[in-house]
């Protein structure tokens, strides 16, 4: 028999019902995405729980959020428009008509309903991961990001810069990874929702990225 995939941390390093939380959390998720989907999920959530502990955040959080991020991934976008139009997760068009912008929103659902995910700055940090959010968290910046450099990701310019980056600062790597999403989905001339951008601009006004500007 195979042997099961399982978040690859230091272990006792959260207490024993929490790591047997994550361990049921990690069997669901092998059930029903595609292994390629599960192994970034386990490969985000250890990437968030890296740079938590480098950067003096909550490690269980951040590898909570890592690890549920992309639960919603298995469902079609109309299994998805019909969760968010049913329970008024956004109105926003461009989110409904997408099912990679979609996803955060629905997962964060998803996470509270059938994972039991009470914490709401894990959700907030789910919600956000795909398109960030002006005044997000650090936490939130940490999934965000680590979801862009995990070590499956496929290479992107500017991509080990960024990496080498995010064990400095959160908030510059971030802003270096959101634009370098942002310069390649707009020179191909496809949707860049303002979200994004708006979290492209906000990040360069805060004092940890103003002085590089």
């Amino acid at each position: 028999m195979a042997k099961k995939q399982r978040i690859s941390i230091p272990a006792g390093s959260f207490d024993p019902d929490q790591e047997k939380r994550m361990d049921l959390w990690t069997d669901q998720l092998s059930k029903v995405l595609k292994p390629g989907r599960f192994a970034h999920s386990l490969s985000v959530a250890e990437t968030s729980f890296r740079l938590a502990g480098i950067h003096g955040l909550d490690t269980l959080r951040a590898a909570q959020a890592g690890l549920l991020h992309d639960c919603a991934k298995h469902l079609s976008l109309k299994e998805m428009q019909k969760i968010a139009v049913e329970n008024s997760l956004t109105g926003d068009a461009a989110f409904l008509s997408s099912a990679g912008l979609l996803h955060s929103l629905v997962g964060a659902w998803i996470a509270e309903k059938q994972y039991g995910m009470e914490d709401a700055a894990v959700l907030q940090a789910i919600r956000y991961h795909n398109t960030g959010c002006p005044g997000m968290t650090r936490l939130d910046m940490c999934v965000c990001l680590s979801d862009s450099i995990e070590p499956l990701r496929e290479s992107f310019p500017r991509l080990e810069e960024i990496r080498a980056l995010s064990l400095e600062s959160i908030e510059r790597s971030l802003l270096l990874s959101l634009e370098s999403t942002a310069n390649y989905v707009l020179s191909r001339g496809l949707y860049l929702h303002p979200q994004t951008q708006k979290t492209i601009q906000w990040l360069k006004s805060l004092p940890e990225t103003v002085n590089d500007q």
